[in-house]
């Protein structure tokens, strides 16, 4: 049975690299689609005990990853992004491959994930990587973890629909299904807010097998089950059993305040769209576009996309847990946030693609990097697998993201003066007439 599958999935993989996915697939297609569900599931369940390869979502072709609120204008990829986020966000945090371990990789509790041991004589912070070198590869593979585990639970989602035309329908759209990225540079449609309205609803509608329901909006928040208190230590992070975002207090009694959020946004906008443009068009080395940890104090205005990064967490985190390294993660805007910022990072490598990681000592200590071990672009990105055998993905490996099976609208056809005009469309004061120029830093 599992070779059957392992076989159907190549195939599938073969169709479609050579035939584009259409509005619609063959009932004989959606049916072997359908039942890779039971085979993926309990693959994962085996690999509990063994390594988890990150392989993204590569079995149906590559895939754009589409901005949040234009994913939410597909009404059946929306429908089961919610159904297999609330499914998955519901699973035993016990399970390694559970919302709350895979969230917990990035910073607390401080364990060994996959196997993966920490340094020695570490045992503090997470395995996250910033003020580095590796700091955008490192969270390439983190986040096609976060996808293929989230889409595993939409396949999931998918089945529990009775066998016919409506389950067809949801099959159909969970084969081009990628996850989304927040835009928060980018003026929004219609004069609205940067902060979408979609993570700000406590309760959305969803349409599950008995009809249209309504249920927590499971990018609202995520609820701890339980919350651990050894796990987190601090108060109130050890007290709060859900996520928060700018809190009214650290009280058990605070609660999130998304308006005054999505008006700090606001007011920054223009602040972001700049920074942005700037980084793009005058930033041509690898080192200095993507990370804090080469910036001197003796350099004035000096800015860097993880600058940046940091600014959107500050922001939308308040005093919550988006805000701190060790708790950010949980935050279900945290992987919309870095979805954006890998779709940065990807737009500057078409741009400058003969520019990349460059050994450099680690500023910061990680779960197994030591302050001022070397890393360069064959360092590990642990605990990312790339196979069950347990080798370890390096950023010389994981350049491209059609290497996890997804892409970006923007970069097109590859073709560097298409990338530019959609950059100086969205993010250009001149929308459409300013022109980058590649220029370095004095």
């Amino acid at each position: 049975m599992a070779l059957l599958s392992l076989v159907i999935q190549l195939l599938l993989a073969v169709w479609f690299l050579h035939y584009p996915l259409q509005a619609s697939c063959s009932p004989l297609l959606l049916h072997q689609i359908e039942e890779l569900a039971p085979a993926a599931a309990s693959a994962i369940r085996k690999r509990q005990s063994g390594s988890v390869p990150v392989t993204g979502i590569t079995q149906f072709g590559v895939q754009p990853r589409l901005e949040i609120r234009e994913l939410e204008k597909n009404a059946d990829q929306w429908n089961i992004y919610l159904l297999g986020l609330a499914r998955w966000q519901a699973t035993d945090q016990r399970d390694k491959l559970s919302y709350y371990q895979v969230a917990g990789i990035h910073g607390r509790p401080y364990s060994p994930w996959d196997g993966v041991q920490p340094g020695k004589g570490i045992d503090y912070p997470g395995y996250c990587v910033h003020v580095s070198n590796i700091f955008l590869p490192w969270h390439r593979p983190y986040l096609a973890l976060y996808e293929q585990t989230l889409h595993q639970h939409i396949i999931a989602a998918v089945n529990e629909f009775p066998a016919g035309a409506v389950r067809q329908k949801y099959a159909s759209a969970a084969l081009a299904w990628r996850m989304p990225y927040w835009d928060w540079a980018a003026t929004p449609p219609d004069g609205k807010s940067l902060y979408p309205s979609s993570v700000k609803r406590p309760t959305v509608k969803v349409q599950m097998p008995n009809g249209t329901n309504t249920i927590p909006n499971p990018l609202y928040t995520y609820r701890f089950h339980p919350v651990g208190s050894d796990d987190f230590y601090y108060n109130p992070f050890a007290s709060w059993n859900v996520t928060m975002r700018a809190p009214t207090n650290w009280t058990e009694r605070a609660v999130s305040q998304n308006n005054e959020i999505g008006a700090r946004l606001d007011n920054s906008r223009v602040s972001f769209q700049d920074r942005l443009y700037n980084l793009f068009t005058f930033y041509d080395n690898f080192t200095q576009f993507g990370n804090e940890a080469w910036i001197n104090p003796s350099v004035s205005n000096a800015d860097s996309l993880e600058s940046l990064h940091d600014t959107i967490h500050g922001i939308t985190g308040g005093n919550g847990h988006l805000t701190y390294l060790d708790y950010s993660a949980y935050d279900p805007v945290f992987w919309l946030h870095h979805a954006m910022i890998d779709r940065c990072f990807a737009i500057w490598q078409a741009l400058y693609n003969d520019s990349y990681v460059e050994p450099m000592a680690a500023v910061e200590q990680t779960y197994t990097i030591e302050r001022g071990a070397m890393i360069d672009e064959d360092s590990p990105l642990n605990p990312f697998h790339k196979n069950e055998a347990g080798d370890v993905w390096t950023a010389a490996q994981v350049q491209s993201t059609r290497t996890f099976g997804y892409t970006y609208s923007d970069l097109g056809n590859g073709s560097v003066s298409a990338v530019k005009a959609n950059v100086n469309r969205l993010y250009g004061r001149s929308a459409g007439t300013s022109k980058i120029s590649k220029r370095t830093l004095p």
